[in-house]
């Protein structure tokens, strides 16, 4: 199930892959990429998932502000 503000899986933003359940026989022999690769890789994909968190939040702020109204300044002396 993907998450609303980031659009991917809370595994899949940690992991930078998808659970799989069965076992792909196919794909042990495969050799695993450099750790620097796989950090920056990784580095950008949190990035933008920092944009995308940040626009949900702007855009949900948005929406909360049309129905605030500004708190009135009290000055002393002031009835209330």
């Amino acid at each position: 199930m993907q998450a609303g503000s980031t659009k991917v899986t809370p595994f899949f933003a940690n992991y930078r892959y998808h659970p799989r359940f069965l076992p792909d026989l196919g794909r042990q022999n495969k050799e695993r990429p450099e750790v620097s690769e796989y950090a920056t890789v990784f580095g950008r994909l949190h990035e933008k998932l920092r944009v995308e968190m940040k626009e949900a939040q702007l855009a949900r702020a948005e929406q909360a502000n049309k129905t605030r109204h500004l708190d009135s300044v009290m000055e002393p002396g002031a009835r209330v």
